[in-house]
């Protein structure tokens, strides 16, 4: 008899919807893993850099590469590699509204593979950076809080790992860790 039970269905009815959906974006990002090949880690993220630099160019923001001399080579799937570095390079991008510079770096430690990104733009509040790999959630007006949802998804099912370290006013780092072939 409560007015607000039907406010709550409608509420439940749509976090049930928006949970499905993540969970279809998920399923579909880890149904590629049989498309695996052995790629050098430089040339993947080499051609996602070249589509960052035309956006990148546009607002002030210079791109600083730093690759690793021995080809880091790991068993993924390219294409879901470039959906990550590309979802890592446009938040990049959107931290740094007027200009700034991105770091790229890709290293091998032991028997990993490593992939740096680190902007100098906003960072991310600490009260915020424990969500932002949470489905749905977002600090973009026009974002739908997928994109980092996806990543780690895609980095995990590569057995890999995904860290972020950020400062407010100074910037974000993330490391993804694939293991090496």
């Amino acid at each position: 008899g409560n007015p607000l039970r039907e406010d709550a269905k409608v509420i439940e009815s749509e976090a049930i919807r928006a949970r499905n959906i993540v969970e279809i974006l998920l399923g579909i990002a880890r149904k590629e893993r049989t498309t695996r090949e052995t790629v050098d880690l430089n040339d993947v993220v080499k051609s996602v850099v070249t589509l960052a630099h035309l956006r990148a160019k546009s607002e002030n923001i210079i791109i600083q590469e730093n690759y690793s001399m021995e080809a880091p080579m790991v068993k993924a799937s390219a294409e879901q590699l470039r959906q990550v570095f590309l979802n890592l390079f446009t938040n990049a991008t959107d931290a740094m509204p007027k200009e700034g510079t991105i770091y790229i770096t890709t290293t091998i430690e032991n028997e990993k593979v490593v992939f740096t990104i680190t902007d100098t733009g906003t960072g991310i509040p600490e009260n915020v950076i424990e969500k932002i790999f949470d489905p749905l959630y977002t600090t973009k007006s026009n974002g739908t809080g997928l994109g980092l949802t996806v990543s780690r998804s895609i980095v995990e099912e590569h057995g890999g790992t995904i860290q972020v370290k950020s400062e407010e006013d100074k910037g974000t780092t993330f490391t993804i860790r694939l293991p090496r072939v």
